[in-house]
């Protein structure tokens, strides 16, 4: 993953190196998947639910659609 943003407040530590940065407060512009990230342990997973779990059933279109065809 690729995170873009713009640092508000940060903080660093620069007594050892590498220099340490902490980033406190950020704004969020984007998140990216990538096919290389910068770090090998970074991972995607697709979340396994049900599209049609989630819709509601459109019964009143087929009780509509009912009393339609009693009509004639």
């Amino acid at each position: 993953m690729s995170f873009a943003f713009r640092t508000i407040k940060d903080h660093w530590e620069i007594g050892e190196k590498p220099y340490l940065r902490t980033v406190i407060e950020a704004e969020l512009l984007e998140i990216t998947i990538t096919s290389l990230p910068a770090y090998p342990e970074s991972g995607v997973e697709i979340a396994k639910r049900s599209l049609n779990a989630n819709r509601s059933k459109p019964t009143h279109l087929y009780n509509r659609w009912l009393q339609l065809s009693e009509v004639e």
